[in-house]
């Protein structure tokens, strides 16, 4: 009797786990696989930098496993209507200013800057500290008043790309968008800026048009207010072509049609 009963659970554990990995895990779409693969990394530098500093060490990774939890709940909201859709595709945006504020975190629990390396390194590049001359060699009210305008416009950008895109019916488009990891060196003003307005450029014109004068702002911004380095912002300009470019590899492999989400068939608008 007892090992008809070990039999039973057993089987019925085993279907469990199954119906969880169909319904869930052959659900994660590309974005839930990279904040996992961002999660697993995060994780990793917590737990080999955080040093004695315990305080930020636990709560870090307690929210490291809420946001697994997160994702893995993704896939489920999705089939929940249009608000859990909603959800389940602009989780990772939503939580973008923790996400951020955490490299902040990592950064002073690490206690140590490079910052002689990249002013060697931009003397090496440009001949000479180009985010150090510019401003003090043009100090222009009307030109630091623009580009600090488009610096400030970065999180209009990093947001207006893909509520656009969805907004107007092209939601495939706005699933596609990218990020990049980034901080001092390379920018992630600049990278994250760039993929953003260029992602809107390919997939709705009108408003790549829009998103593009500001982001070429804010990629002299960068430099010009000391924000960074130049070669920070060529790194950042570098890093954005990688992401794009891979967007493009992907797109072009050969791939089996993925089966419609429930209600899918109710969005429309323009590919």
């Amino acid at each position: 009797m007892r090992m008809r009963l070990y039999d039973a659970t057993t089987v019925r554990l085993k279907s469990s786990l199954t119906t969880w990995r169909l319904s869930v895990l052959q659900r994660l779409t590309a974005v839930d696989v990279v904040t996992l693969l961002y999660v697993a990394v995060a994780t990793a530098a917590v737990l080999a930098f955080s040093g004695y500093d315990h305080a930020s060490w636990d709560l870090l990774l307690t929210a490291h496993v809420l946001l697994v939890t997160l994702v893995l709940l993704a896939p489920l909201a999705r089939q929940a209507g249009p608000f859990g859709r909603f959800l389940g595709d602009w989780y990772p945006m939503l939580l973008l200013g923790a996400l951020y504020a955490e490299v902040g975190v990592l950064n002073v629990d690490l206690g140590y800057q490079h910052d002689h390396v990249i002013q060697r390194l931009e003397l090496w590049v440009f001949g000479s500290q180009l985010s150090y001359r510019w401003i003090r060699e043009m100090p222009n009210p009307l030109l630091s008043w623009l580009l600090h305008s488009c610096y400030l416009a970065y999180y209009a950008i990093l947001y207006a790309s893909p509520l656009g895109l969805w907004f107007s019916g092209r939601r495939d488009a706005a699933r596609h968008l990218g990020d990049s990891w980034g901080a001092a060196f390379p920018s992630s003003h600049v990278a994250a800026a760039v993929v953003a307005a260029l992602c809107a450029l390919r997939y709705w014109r009108p408003l790549g048009l829009l998103l593009t004068p500001l982001t070429v702002g804010l990629v002299l911004s960068v430099v010009y207010g000391q924000f960074h380095y130049a070669v920070d912002a060529v790194a950042g300009l570098i890093v954005a072509c990688a992401v794009l470019a891979s967007q493009y590899i992907y797109a072009s492999q050969p791939g089996a049609v993925a089966t419609p989400l429930p209600g899918r068939e109710l969005e429309t608008g323009p590919a």
